[in-house]
């Protein structure tokens, strides 16, 4: 008899399913980094109308896999015309996406 595999998504799953069970609707702090706490992060997927070595169309492909996972996510496609570089130049809307996210307690990101 072998020990059955137990992979992390069996421990997301269990942990979401006690959070759901206890009837908590929004955890106020997660101690640690550890696997079953990654369910608890929320995320921001930027990209950049004219990237061409990650176009919009790859990082909707990230935000729809983290939904399927039922994450915390927000997508933000921010018009540019510097390519690829856009992250490096475009500095003004992704500092005031991020101070949103960072600065609420809500989902009003």
């Amino acid at each position: 008899m072998s020990f059955p595999v137990i992979t992390i998504a069996d421990m997301v799953k269990a942990r979401r399913h006690l959070i759901d069970v206890l009837g908590i609707d929004r955890l106020l702090c997660v101690a640690g980094g550890s696997m079953g706490g990654m369910r608890d992060i929320r995320f921001l997927v930027l990209s950049f109308s004219s990237d061409w070595l990650y176009p919009p169309t790859q990082s909707k492909d990230i935000v729809r896999q983290l939904k399927k996972s039922h994450a915390d996510v927000a997508y933000c496609d921010l018009k540019s015309n510097y390519g690829h570089d856009a992250f490096i130049l475009e500095t003004e809307g992704q500092t005031q996406l991020i101070r949103n996210i960072l600065s609420s307690n809500d989902d009003s990101y």
